[in-house]
């Protein structure tokens, strides 16, 4: 219950490994307050606002290009 309520604030929860798209460059990363953000090589300090969305245990979908990642 805890992890939801940290992921619900926009927390990282550790609980999987930081995702990154081998097509269009989005990739996650954690703030030092374990806020979890997004952003394109070369623009770390400014986030998109985009997030994953977990498709099943193994598989996401970026939500910039639509590409499946596992």
């Amino acid at each position: 219950m805890l992890q939801k309520h940290a992921a619900a604030l926009g927390l990282f929860t550790k609980e999987r490994d930081l995702l990154r798209c081998p097509h269009c460059g989005l990739q996650e990363d954690v703030d030092v307050t374990g806020r979890l953000l997004t952003y394109f090589k070369g623009r770390r300090q400014k986030d998109t606002g985009l997030r994953f969305r977990r498709l099943n245990q193994q598989a996401w979908f970026c939500p910039r290009c639509q590409a499946k990642i596992h």
